[in-house]
């Protein structure tokens, strides 16, 4: 989780006066049409559409489309208290040793991420973004990342970004604002995670106005596989993407693909 030093720091409330008439006139065009080199997510209200869905990944570090070993699959829609993500994830192979939150939970073991920033243009590429990884046995990290291969400085927090790291949290999954993930072994060779990330973790600009969310997002979905099982040295993972950053390592954000909250 660390990253290069901190680049100078945006807030939205410094700046949002001077974007919001560009902000809102740009759901007169569709931000997919502007990130083509992304994919790009129309999201609905958990209770009025249909949920928007992702998948199959495709392996991380290849150079290109390379479906992975084992199939992942989701779907992201929000509500009024937040967003809603679920995992599908096809597993021969299902284990985890983790059971507290804030755990390192990308290491030695099965695990899905969220990766997600609002932001104020869909070509700005977030230095600030939240990595949200759950396992199997249901432990949950959930951090902020400040990055400095990011292009756009905008704090989404809640804390005005004073420091990256691991959210407080207790037990397995329990974070502020009622932030949890709860995991469910579906059969042998297959595992759900359904994520709840609220509103109130994000920086009070980026929460919703009335009935309206803010409607631009940066978001990836990634998945840390061992299609054979683990070796003795947990040396023989698989990394797979929505959209794939094409190198061995997810904290790439222009490959981050975009939403659109409608």
């Amino acid at each position: 989780m660390s990253m290069a030093a901190a680049p100078v720091l945006v807030t939205v409330a410094a700046i949002f006066h001077l974007l919001a008439p560009g902000v809102a006139a740009f759901a007169a065009s569709d931000p997919c049409a502007t990130r083509i080199d992304v994919p790009c997510l129309h999201v609905g209200h958990c209770a009025r559409s249909p949920e928007a869905t992702f998948g199959d990944f495709k392996r991380n570090d290849a150079a290109g489309d390379v479906p992975a070993a084992q199939p992942t699959n989701g779907s992201l829609c929000y509500d009024s208290a937040g967003l809603r993500v679920e995992f599908a994830v096809t597993d021969a192979h299902i284990f985890s040793p983790w059971t507290k939150c804030d755990s390192t939970t990308w290491v030695d073991s099965d695990t899905v991420e969220v990766f997600l920033a609002p932001v104020l243009a869909p070509t700005d590429n977030p230095q600030w973004y939240f990595e949200l990884d759950t396992v199997p046995s249901g432990a949950f990290y959930s951090g902020l990342v400040n990055n400095s291969r990011g292009n756009a400085s905008t704090c989404v927090d809640e804390h005005a970004c004073v420091k990256q790291g691991p959210l407080p949290c207790t037990g397995a999954a329990d974070f502020a604002h009622g932030m949890t993930v709860r995991v469910k072994n579906e059969t042998a060779g297959l595992w759900a995670a359904r994520y709840f990330i609220p509103w109130g973790v994000f920086a009070p600009a980026f929460r919703p106005r009335g009935n309206a969310p803010w409607p631009l997002w940066r978001v990836n979905f990634y998945r840390y596989d061992y299609p054979t099982g683990p070796n003795a040295t947990f040396s023989n993972f698989e990394l797979s993407a929505w959209s794939p950053t094409h190198s061995g390592s997810f904290h790439v954000p222009s490959f981050f693909g975009v939403a659109v909250l409608e």
